[in-house]
């Protein structure tokens, strides 16, 4: 039964590793709001991770661990003895994977209730064979089945889950990301002014399902069209030599500048004019939260919880997902309109504001652990 007399105390796994992932960002972002809502985040992560020092210096009880993959299953005990020494009530997982079984049996045999927070369904991710497929929804349904709540992204999350035939839908429930507004300087106030070189960001892991080559095809058209642009790649992954060998490929080295990844996010997106997102999947992407905070307007591909993010017309645009001839028409209208770059990039950061948000993001999983607590306790 869950000490009354303390916060709740609520442990989060992050998978770590050189690649740093939305749900890292944010756990990082979010840690100095939960003293006000009476939770006490524990974090679980690999210490070669790029955020460990960012945890740190947040103040957040910090516990080194990384789960070896499927055979390694003495990570049921390291586990258990975690939760056991840490006297936790909840424990949160963040993205699918042999890590959710673990803390699925954990969850079970300790009685702690376990949320599962699921950008995606694995069983229905871009790219995967019919038989790699079938082995992702035996994985989700083994994992999932043990979970007290599965939060989704989105609502298009929601119905992905709801695929699973054996997920109830008062098991689901759906918490949209936030970012710290105040950490972001809106570009969308700035006096509207002709520019001759327009700037594009993108922000991202280099991995094949981002879209990456879409995104240097978009650059390259956009300069045979005889727009001046120049483009930004933030983020680091395996695919970074092969996008440096199709920018050089194409004659865009200068024009083109990969930066690595990045911890001063705030810093960059202020320099830039649109943010074009060319993913083929994701689960609520929180770039694309991060540009509208900044006042961009966002030309971005359909997937994941993007409607929810960019109203076409309203903030930005939703494109198909590898529509290059759309994505190049969408960002020549913004180029060569400054007054409706302004327009979107000010609509952009009002939607952030409203509904995007860390501190609504941190209430409403307060109260999610109330729910769960209150739940188990009667």
């Amino acid at each position: 039964m869950c000490d009354t007399k303390r916060k709740i105390r609520v442990l989060h796994y992050f998978t770590g590793g050189d690649i740093v992932g939305g749900e890292e960002t944010l756990a990082g972002s979010i840690a100095k709001r939960w003293k006000k809502h009476d939770v006490e985040p524990v974090i679980l992560y690999a210490k070669r991770g790029k955020m460990w020092k960012y945890f740190q210096e947040a103040g957040i009880p910090l516990v080194e661990c990384e789960i070896g993959g499927w055979l390694d299953w003495g990570a049921l005990t390291r586990i258990e003895k975690i939760v056991k020494e840490y006297k936790v009530d909840i424990i949160q997982t963040h993205g699918p994977g042999f890590s959710e079984i673990i803390f699925g049996m954990v969850a079970r045999k300790l009685s702690v209730p376990w949320v599962a927070t699921r950008p995606n369904i694995m069983s229905l991710l871009f790219g995967r064979s019919k038989s790699r497929q079938l082995i992702y929804r035996v994985i989700d349904h083994c994992s999932l089945k043990a979970a007290k709540r599965i939060v989704c992204l989105s609502e298009i999350g929601v119905q992905g889950a709801r695929q699973l035939s054996w997920v109830p839908k008062k098991k689901t429930a759906i918490i949209f990301n936030g970012v710290d507004i105040e950490k972001f300087q809106s570009v969308a106030t700035n006096e509207v002014q002709e520019k001759d070189t327009i700037n594009i960001a993108m922000v991202g892991a280099l991995k094949p399902i981002k879209g990456w080559f879409d995104f240097i095809d978009v650059i390259k058209q956009l300069q045979s069209e005889a727009i001046q642009v120049k483009a930004t790649i933030v983020g680091d992954g395996p695919l970074k030599a092969e996008i440096l060998e199709k920018i050089n490929k194409l004659g865009l080295t200068g024009v083109i500048e990969l930066v690595g990844w990045r911890d001063d996010i705030n810093a960059i997106l202020p320099t830039m004019d649109i943010f074009l997102f060319t993913s083929y999947s994701e689960g609520m992407a929180v770039s694309i939260l991060e540009a509208m905070a900044s006042g961009l307007p966002v030309v971005c591909t359909d997937v994941g919880a993007a409607r929810d993010q960019v109203l076409s017309g309203k903030n930005g645009y939703v494109v198909a997902a590898g529509d290059v001839t759309d994505m190049v028409a969408k960002c020549s209208a913004l180029i060569r309109s400054s007054q409706l770059r302004k327009q979107l990039g000010q609509a952009s950061r009002e939607i952030a504001v409203k509904q995007f948000s860390e501190e609504i993001m941190v209430s409403e999983y307060a109260t999610l652990y109330n729910t769960i607590l209150s739940e188990k306790n009667n």
